[in-house]
C-alpha cells in the first residue's frame, strides 16, 4: 500500500512490460496510423497513435486499469477515490465498475458536461468542486479517509506511470513492425504521467528515440520547468478550452523522472483554428520539449504522436468511443454511394489509400 509518506520510485521497463500483460485482456491495441498529406506537410514520416479508439476515449485507461488490478483484497472492499478533469475520471469509473469496486470521483464544475454525464452514467458518485477556489486533492483525501478508500491519482503514482508507459511500448513495437525507426515521440502532457511512462519505455527499447512533452503555450509549466531544472508554475487565473491540461505545475514525482530523460523546449507556432467559436489565448502556440525537425535520412526519420480526446461524430459532436469504428464505416459508405467526380476517385477510395493496411470495418 502506498501512503502519502511512502517514497515513490519510478517504474522499470520490467514494470511496464508486466503492466502490458496485466491490462491486455481489457485494453484495446490501438492502431498506428499514417497520412501522406501529413508526411508532406511535416517534411518527414509521421505516425499517429490513435488512442481515441481506446475504451473511454483516451490513454488514461491503461494507467487506471494497471493500478486497480493491483489492489489487494482488503483494499478492494472500500473501493477507490480519484480526482480528475474528465479522462482519468471516466477511466476510473469504467474500470472500477468492470472490477466491481465502489468508487468516487472529484471533478471540476466546469468540466465538459458530456464528461460529467458519462462518468455519472456508470452508476456511482461524482463530487463537483471549483478548480479555482477548492483543492481537489484535499477533497479527495477527506473522502478517502472517511470511507477507508484508496486514492488513485491521475499521474502521481508508479502504477499509473507504468500503465501509461505501455502506450509507448506498444507504439514503438508497431513502428518497428512497419520498418520505422522513431526519432521523436511527441506526447501531450498534463502532470507528466504519460510523458514519464513513455520516456522510461523509450529509454529501454528505443534509446535513439527522443521524447518531447507538448502543451499549449499559456500552460507551458512543463516546458519552463525543464528549462529551469526545477518545477515552475503557470500564471494564476489563466483559462483554456483545453480543460484537461489546466494544471498549476508538473507533478513532483513525474517531473523528477522526466527531467533527465526529455528535451528542453522552444516554441512551435501553429495557425489559429478557423471558424472557432472563440479565440482562446492558448490557441496559436504549442510548446514542445526541443522538437527536432525530422532529418532527411532516406525515409528512416519518423515522428510518432500520441493523440488525446474523443472521436467526432458526423455533425461535429463527440461520438461514443465504442461506436467510433461504426461511425467511420457508415461515413465512408455514404461517401462511396455518391457519384464520383470526373477523373477523381471517390472520397471512400481516397480514404482507403490514405489509411492503407487499417480496416475500419466492424467485422
Amino acid at each position: 500500500m502506498i501512503t502519502p509518506s511512502t517514497p515513490l520510485i519510478a517504474p522499470t521497463i520490467a514494470d511496464i512490460r508486466a503492466a502490458a500483460e496485466r491490462i491486455a485482456p481489457h485494453a484495446v491495441v490501438t492502431p498506428l496510423l499514417s497520412s501522406p498529406a501529413l508526411d508532406a506537410a511535416a517534411g518527414g514520416r509521421v505516425l499517429l497513435k490513435a488512442e481515441v479508439l481506446q475504451h473511454t476515449g483516451s490513454f488514461k485507461l491503461q494507467g487506471a486499469l494497471n493500478r486497480l488490478l493491483q489492489l489487494t483484497p482488503d483494499e478492494r472492499i472500500n473501493g477507490v477515490v480519484a480526482y480528475s478533469s474528465g479522462n482519468h475520471a471516466q477511466a476510473i469509473a469504467d474500470n472500477a465498475t468492470l472490477l466491481g469496486l465502489p468508487w468516487v470521483v472529484v471533478m471540476p464544475k466546469d468540466a465538459p458536461p458530456l464528461k460529467i454525464e458519462r462518468t455519472r452514467a456508470v452508476g456511482a458518485d461524482v463530487v463537483l468542486s471549483d478548480r479555482y477556489t477548492e483543492d481537489r486533492v484535499a477533497i479527495g483525501g477527506a473522502i478517502a479517509k472517511e470511507r477507508g478508500a484508496m486514492i488513485v491519482p491521475p499521474f502521481q503514482s508508479p502504477h499509473i506511470v507504468a500503465g501509461q508507459g505501455t502506450l509507448a511500448l506498444e507504439a514503438l513495437t508497431q513502428a518497428a513492425a512497419m520498418g520505422a525507426e522513431v526519432d521523436a515521440l511527441l506526447v501531450c502532457c498534463v502532470g507528466g504521467g504519460l510523458t514519464a511512462g513513455c520516456a522510461l519505455a523509450a529509454e529501454a527499447v528505443s534509446p535513439r528515440t527522443r521524447v518531447h512533452p507538448c502543451k499549449p503555450s499559456v500552460f507551458d509549466d512543463t516546458a519552463r520547468s525543464l528549462e529551469l531544472g526545477h518545477r515552475g508554475a503557470n500564471a494564476p487565473g489563466v483559462s483554456s478550452i483545453c480543460n484537461s491540461i489546466v494544471t498549476e505545475t508538473p507533478g513532483e514525482f513525474t517531473f523528477s523522472s522526466n527531467l533527465p530523460r526529455v528535451g528542453s523546449p522552444p516554441s512551435i507556432r501553429a495557425p489559429a483554428r478557423s471558424g472557432a467559436s472563440r479565440a482562446p489565448a492558448d490557441a496559436p502556440t504549442v510548446r514542445c520539449a526541443r522538437p527536432r525537425r525530422p532529418a532527411t535520412t532516406r525515409g528512416r526519420s519518423v515522428g510518432a504522436s500520441v493523440q488525446r480526446g474523443r472521436p467526432i461524430g458526423p455533425r461535429g459532436d463527440p461520438a461514443p468511443t465504442e461506436n467510433a469504428v461504426q461511425t467511420n464505416t457508415e461515413a465512408r459508405r455514404r461517401a462511396e454511394i455518391r457519384p464520383p467526380r470526373a477523373r477523381r476517385p471517390s472520397r471512400g477510395q481516397r480514404s482507403r489509400r490514405t489509411f492503407a493496411g487499417y480496416s475500419t470495418d466492424p467485422d
